[in-house]
């Protein structure tokens, strides 16, 4: 009988390599019919979702599609949107929607914006395949010039480019493109006036359609024939001969004894809707054992969403009794913890920049927070640094998808043998299937040995 608190790590290490390879996010069969037309990914906001990162609400493509912000702040919810201050660096902030567009092409998006007389006048709508390279939508200078109070539409079904089409991953941001304010240039104030930090952008109704891909394959084109090639010309006296170096045949490691280990199917890497998940700690752990007939399953929430504005965790407890998720995750995994099955309660620690990453942290009785101000110093890797240092002893963290989107841990720095003894798992597969995650290090890329 296995239980989480009796695990070894080497036990933990054994389950990470075979619940890595099961599909996190798997694209579900479309209901749509090729050619059809239909909403890819939509985000019809209400005040529960006034979120940092907020799951898209309805489309095809729903699962696993994200709606951020470069400040990776949480907004409020006013005059029925999300509402955000601090619009003051021009070229650098934005708002930003992620999402799969594998299966269509013919994609549009289409958004409602407001903002206050102080906020911002001016977005630039950007896309980007790769999480780094950003290429603009249109031609134009400013996208939208914002001189209203009211929420209105500011993008109307606009087309998005080409290569924006079937693709595992694509980005769409609202780039601030200028610091002029909402209110410049009307009455008495004048044209030059800026944004103040006070002043807000509101944004809802954001959605992406698409049409559906399939039809027949058009016929391919008979290869000509190859034409043979013309005999060489013998090399003069002055040419050097071409050395083959020989092919050095590779043994095989030896074979496990058979009976040395046992095989367990599971999954490390997962969330429900205490983060941006769907269904509860109970219906998670019920699917993995009932219908998946999986051994184990960790729930690693992210812990941000665990904390509060009088409650940034601890590594003792997860900050009591106000830890109230931590608590009821824990809870969900004793219950469901039998002889065929194991429960594991752990968590995400989720920096919103991107330079240090996500990382899962498993076996402690607490959990630690983004916002705690210990890990939130990117000077020198200061907050990275911290947080390996605080990870407890017989503690178990993982590397997360490293890659330009979410983070590759300032490209793994900072090692130091103590760390490294704690820090010992790498993700090296996050439910892309057969498609290149863009954004995150393809598999043959991640350090590993």
């Amino acid at each position: 009988m296995l239980r989480m608190r009796q695990v070894a790590a080497g036990w933990i290490a054994l389950i990470a390599v075979l619940g890595l390879l099961l599909p996190l996010t798997p694209l579900t069969a479309l209901a749509a019919e090729p050619g059809e037309t239909v909403v890819v990914a939509e985000w019809n906001l209400t005040a529960d979702l006034a979120r940092a990162e907020v799951p898209a609400t309805g489309g095809e493509r729903k699962d696993g599609a994200l709606l951020t912000n470069s400040r990776g702040a949480t907004p409020t919810f006013s005059a029925s949107s999300l509402n955000l201050s601090g619009w003051t660096e021009a070229g650098e902030q934005y708002w930003m929607v992620c999402l799969s567009t594998s299966g269509f092409d013919n994609l549009t998006f289409s958004a409602a914006q407001r903002s206050s007389s102080t906020g911002p006048r001016h977005f630039k709508l950007q896309y980007s395949l790769d999480g780094a390279a950003w290429g603009d939508v249109t031609a134009e200078k400013y996208d939208t010039d914002i001189t209203w109070s009211r929420l209105t539409p500011t993008f109307d079904k606009l087309a998005l480019p080409a290569a924006a089409a079937d693709q595992a991953k694509l980005c769409l941001r609202l780039l601030l493109a200028s610091a002029t304010s909402s209110r410049a240039g009307s009455g008495s104030t004048p044209a030059t006036d800026t944004i103040v930090a006070t002043g807000t952008s509101n944004l809802n109704s954001v959605a992406i359609q698409g049409t559906v891909m399939g039809g027949p394959a058009a016929p391919s084109t008979p290869a000509a024939p190859s034409t043979p090639a013309a005999p060489s010309t013998p090399a003069g006296p002055s040419a050097q001969a071409t050395t083959v170096a020989p092919v050095v045949p590779i043994t095989p490691p030896p074979l496990v004894p058979a009976g040395a280990y046992q095989h367990y199917y599971g999954q490390i890497h997962s969330h429900t809707s205490a983060s941006d998940g769907t269904g509860t700690n109970q219906q998670a752990f019920e699917v993995a054992e009932k219908q998946a007939k999986m051994d184990f399953l960790a729930i690693t929430e992210h812990s941000n969403y665990f904390d509060s504005a009088t409650n940034l965790g601890n590594w003792e407890n997860g900050g009591g009794a106000s830890g109230a998720k931590w608590t009821a995750v824990h809870q969900a995994a004793d219950a469901a913890t039998d002889a065929d099955f194991v429960g594991i309660a752990a968590f995400e620690m989720t920096w919103s920049n991107s330079a240090y990453g996500h990382m899962n942290t498993f076996a402690t009785s607490g959990y630690a927070s983004r916002n705690n101000p210990r890990y939130t110093n990117m000077t020198g890797g200061a907050g990275l640094q911290s947080y390996y240092d605080d990870l407890p002893a017989g503690s178990i963290s993982m590397f997360n998808h490293p890659g330009t989107t979410f983070g590759s841990f300032t490209d793994f720095a900072y090692y130091t043998p103590e760390r490294d003894a704690r820090v010992n798992l790498i993700e090296v597969g996050n439910g892309e299937g057969s498609n290149k995650q863009l954004g995150k290090m393809p598999e043959r890329e991640i350090p590993c040995g």
